[in-house]
């Protein structure tokens, strides 16, 4: 149970860190995203491309994260 608790916190606290410190990447993927998106399909599909572009922002970012917040919580 320790371990889940130590988990969760690390995981959100890492997630709330990476919004902060990397928003405007975040940012701009959206917009990459919704480019994409109008170029390729046109506008009915800028809404998804913004937000899968955010998506994989976020995710790309916060692998490393993950797997720092796996080895702070050891299991005992």
């Amino acid at each position: 149970m320790k371990k889940l608790a130590c988990m969760n916190s690390c995981v959100f606290d890492s997630l709330r860190e990476l919004m902060r410190e990397h928003f405007s990447v975040v940012l701009v993927a959206g917009v990459f995203g919704a480019f994409f998106a109008l170029a390729a399909e046109g506008s009915a599909w800028v809404p998804l491309g913004a937000g899968l572009g955010i998506l994989l922002a976020i995710v790309y970012g916060y692998i490393p994260r993950m797997t720092d917040c796996a080895g702070a919580c050891p299991v005992h």
